[in-house]
């Protein structure tokens, strides 16, 4: 919040209908509305990749997408509220952008080509707590950053063919499709980046 940033203010939500000992505690919706402000800065803005990307995540973040669950909550008639992916379970933001099958594999491929701890939380906000609980420079941390926004942005637009064009649907293609984005959105974008296309298939943290 603005307050924050130039009255070094502090702001906290005000919550109703919470059980005392989840005040006192940070536990349950407190706790996570607590986290969720934290985390905010952390989301920040990435200039490694395009403001569209930088848009989507903030989106993600807030749940603000129109989701098969947002758009019933909102009264909007869908035929359906399973994850167009796996039909299984409720389309919610942490559903298809993290937990769900398909997303969960590209977020295990990501921690394997970048050598770094797999993600034990798949939830949007889990994997932002994940990203700043890792051990690495700011500079790393800030790719890391990109390279998850970019994911964000593959996987929606994997489910949107999978919703809207089926017969062309590439979902299994996700991880190599973020790759390829990645690197371009990337490279083109930080001048001081000399990233070569197989160094970044390698590791892109080895020449950081």
């Amino acid at each position: 919040m603005e307050c924050r940033k130039t009255k070094e203010q502090t702001a906290y939500p005000i919550f109703y209908d919470v059980e005392p000992t989840n005040v006192r505690s940070q536990s349950g919706a407190v706790g996570k509305a607590f986290a969720k402000q934290e985390y905010e800065e952390i989301l920040g803005w990435n200039r490694l990749v395009p403001i569209k990307v930088n848009i989507l995540g903030w989106r993600i973040y807030h749940n603000w997408m129109p989701l098969r669950t947002n758009l019933v909550n909102k009264g909007i008639d869908v035929p359906s509220v399973l994850c167009p992916f796996c039909l299984n379970s409720e389309e919610s933001s942490d559903h298809v952008f993290g937990a769900c099958g398909v997303a969960a594999r590209v977020w295990n491929n990501i921690c394997k080509w970048l050598d770094l701890p797999l993600i034990l939380d798949f939830s949007v906000l889990g994997i932002l707590i994940w990203l700043d609980t890792l051990s690495v420079n700011s500079k790393k941390q800030k790719l890391i950053h990109g390279i998850i926004l970019s994911a964000w942005w593959i996987i929606w637009w994997a489910r949107n063919e999978v919703v809207f064009q089926p017969e062309v649907s590439r979902k299994d293609l996700i991880f190599d499709s973020l790759r390829i984005y990645s690197f371009s959105w990337i490279t083109n974008r930080d001048g001081k980046n000399t990233i070569s296309w197989t160094e970044w298939l390698k590791n892109p943290l080895l020449v950081m």
